[in-house]
């Protein structure tokens, strides 16, 4: 996904988990606990915003793999996919069938809403309500992630 403006992604990202990047497993299974364990067996080399970067690459990638229609997507509504499947893993986003379709559609008020009633966003409604603005208007959303509960 050679459009994506990932240095826009990862400020999204920040914004709404804030400059702690909590444990996680990236899209190989690989559990990232601290950068000097999980960069080398990457072959990169840098600080946490580079294997954040590394690994917000690969998610964009099999996402773009498991469900093509993500390539024809504007980009803020691209990035917001892109987001959603780092946070809940793109086979956690995939079973969404009724976001998607809607998404494939064009259809973002209801895309919007489908995202707001979903399961991720009884877990994550801060990171919901904010990416479900952004899906319906196609803007870059302007409120305080810092602001939003349950991010």
């Amino acid at each position: 996904m050679d459009t994506v403006d990932y240095g826009k992604l990862l400020d999204q990202l920040i914004r709404i988990e804030g400059t702690r990047l909590a444990c996680y497993r990236d899209a190989a299974g690989n559990l990232i606990v601290c950068p000097g364990h999980y960069v080398d067996p990457m072959g990169v080399r840098g600080n946490r915003m580079a294997v954040l970067e590394v690994d917000v690459r690969a998610v964009a990638r099999e996402l773009e793999e498991l469900w093509p229609p993500v390539r024809k997507l504007d980009a803020v509504r691209k990035r917001v996919l892109i987001h959603m499947a780092f946070n809940m893993e793109v086979r956690g986003l995939l079973p969404m069938m009724r976001f998607l379709s809607a998404v494939d559609f064009h259809l973002w008020d209801t895309a919007a809403d489908e995202m707001l009633i979903s399961e991720w966003a009884k877990k994550s409604a801060g990171r919901a309500t904010l990416l479900a603005d952004m899906i319906r208007t196609g803007r870059e959303s302007w409120m305080d992630a810092s602001q939003t509960t349950n991010a």
